[in-house]
């Protein structure tokens, strides 16, 4: 990452975080990352995470739940999910035991205001996946 987009990456964190404590909305800034917390239907709340860019853009990451299952069906509910959320990049993560899907989303930062509005999307997106994922799988599908 070059110093230009550290410099951007650290002036979107001061403003987003400035936009949050007016409206009231939790979240955590430290050592190990920006994370937004939404209250959610299908569990409890999201931890959206604002991630620094190497090409200018903000990359947000949050995760609907884990499969524990083979992975062609941690795939058949990605699908799912991509279906009911298009323009939203769903993708299985193997780790030893489970298949974890995650959410990954890239914008342009404009302003606080409207990157809020694409962190609410990503919390949507969460919230409809862990919906289908226990739908689909029942005990077998975690958040």
């Amino acid at each position: 990452m070059n110093e230009t987009d550290h410099a951007l990456t650290q002036k979107v964190f001061r403003e987003y975080a400035e936009y949050l404590d007016k409206a009231g909305v939790p979240y955590k800034n430290d050592q190990n990352g920006f994370y937004v917390f939404i209250p959610l239907q299908n569990i409890e709340e999201s931890f959206t995470q604002v991630c620094e860019s190497s090409n200018g853009k903000i990359h947000l990451w949050d995760y609907c739940g884990n499969c524990y299952t083979g992975v062609r069906l941690a795939k058949r509910v990605a699908k799912a999910i991509q279906a009911q959320c298009p323009g939203y990049e769903i993708r299985v993560e193997h780790y030893t035991s489970l298949f974890e899907l995650d959410i990954y989303h890239e914008v342009e930062y404009t302003t606080a205001e409207e990157l809020h509005q694409q962190v609410l999307g990503v919390a949507h997106v969460v919230d409809v996946g862990a919906g289908i994922g226990k739908e689909m799988l029942g005990k077998d599908f975690r958040r």
